[in-house]
């Protein structure tokens, strides 16, 4: 999986291993099986930003082993 973050110079570059879990007409859900530390700082980045609710999105983080995820 790659997302391009194209509004920064040079492009923000996210990449990772991912297993798409659901395609529909309204988008994609992705389970992420492995990202570098880079990539997962920028994708919660992105994120956070677009949340109405950064501070949930943050507690649920927490909550989570993402840890195992990140390479």
């Amino acid at each position: 999986m790659s997302i391009v973050l194209e509004g920064a110079e040079p492009p923000i570059r996210i990449n990772g291993t991912a297993v798409v879990l659901r395609a529909v007409d309204e988008g994609i859900a992705v389970q992420l099986t492995a990202i570098n530390v880079d990539s997962f700082e920028h994708l919660i980045n992105l994120v956070m930003y677009n949340s109405e609710d950064p501070g949930r999105v943050e507690a649920e983080l927490g909550e989570s082993e993402i840890a195992q995820i990140v390479s």
